[in-house]
């Protein structure tokens, strides 16, 4: 009884870290991508075009189509409903968050602390294993992101005749996603060591 109550122990704490990841990731991750500033320190060259789409994907203005194709428009608006997507999924994961973590409370209160700082190395072991993972395979999953997240073919811009595909290279996103993880993993291990600090402060 008591090996399966470790185990359930375990697998709700995995469940926390994989949701808590997940949140914090987009949370981290869409506040930095429409984040007018990071970007205008990107596309030094086009800060018109830049301020303009971005407050655009924020609802903030229209877009101005001269700068784009019909494929490139059809392909912001798919943009556009995406981040509306992520942010519905941000809610409902921190809706889920909140009941994990009452229940957490409500079944193990005494080894809150331990096992928040389990949740938290859990999630420090997945970012290195994601760090690992797109240093060898960005680009393909990249590709396969496009395929499984947009119904058309409207991403595979050329080029030649599109300038959205070279405003927004594969490199800025592969600049975006790494400097999310930097904040993502500041923000564990300033939360490690707060939970360091509190148990410090509890065994006193």
């Amino acid at each position: 009884m008591k090996i399966i109550q470790i185990i359930a122990q375990k697998v709700w704490l995995l469940f926390i870290a994989i949701n808590l990841m997940v949140f914090i990731y987009l949370m981290a991750g869409l506040n930095l991508g429409l984040n007018l500033n990071w970007n205008q320190s990107q596309f030094k060259n086009n800060p018109d075009q830049v301020e303009n789409l971005f407050n655009y994907l924020k609802n903030k203005n229209q877009l101005k189509v001269n700068y784009y194709t019909t494929r490139e428009i059809l392909h912001l608006q798919d943009i556009k409903k995406l981040l509306f997507k992520f942010k519905m999924i941000i809610f409902a994961l921190l809706a889920l968050l909140i009941t994990q973590l009452i229940f957490l409370v409500k079944f193990w209160r005494r080894q809150i602390i331990n096992l928040i700082k389990q949740i938290l190395f859990i999630c420090l072991g997945f970012e290195l294993l994601l760090f690992i993972i797109l240093r060898f395979y960005f680009e393909k999953i990249f590709y396969q992101f496009h395929l499984f997240t947009f119904s058309n073919d409207y991403w595979q811009l050329d080029p030649n005749f599109e300038s959205l595909i070279n405003v927004f290279p594969p490199a800025y996103f592969q600049n975006l996603i790494i400097s999310t993880m930097i904040i993502t993993t500041a923000i564990f291990i300033m939360l490690l060591a707060l939970i360091y600090f509190l148990k410090d402060q509890t065994e006193r």
